[in-house]
């Protein structure tokens, strides 16, 4: 009779032992894919500002512009070459050796960077998520909306 009840409750154990198991490796893997989600959402605009910024350093402005998606073949008609240089180039008074990325703002449709070049001199950078043209961020914030009106 002792043989009888010597496997009661085994299979059970079993059973629950690979619930559990299931449950904590389905849980280990959401974190990890959410964590992987969160550090790598703006990985391809953080490295097109990154080339930006490194186009610059090294003067080559017209590499840096064509970032902008001003291209021989489609010419920005708003934002010229000369318009450019005036904004990036020599004169444009920007340290690019210590410039750093102060905050990034990710927004739906793009990415919005804040470039601390030092003293005080902070520039609102916008990447577009699908074609990752920069240009300058048309607001500070995500939804422009929310802003509160001073008077």
């Amino acid at each position: 009779m002792a043989d009888y009840l010597a496997g009661y409750g085994v299979e059970e154990a079993k059973r629950e032992r690979m619930w559990k198991r299931s449950a904590l490796i389905a849980l280990a893997t959401l974190v990890i894919c959410l964590a992987g989600f969160f550090i790598l959402r703006n990985h391809r605009q953080k490295a097109q500002i990154k080339t930006f910024l490194a186009d610059l350093s090294r003067q080559d402005y017209r590499g840096a512009y064509q970032l902008w998606g001003c291209v021989p073949k489609s010419p920005c008609s708003d934002y010229t070459f000369d318009k450019f240089m005036e904004d990036w180039g020599p004169k444009g008074g920007h340290n690019f050796s210590a410039v750093a990325i102060e905050k990034v703002r990710s927004c739906s449709s793009g990415v919005i960077f804040i470039l601390n070049f030092g003293k005080n001199d902070e520039v609102d950078l916008w990447v577009d998520r699908t074609q990752r043209n920069i240009g300058f961020a048309p607001w500070p914030v995500c939804n422009p909306e929310k802003i509160p009106i001073q008077k």
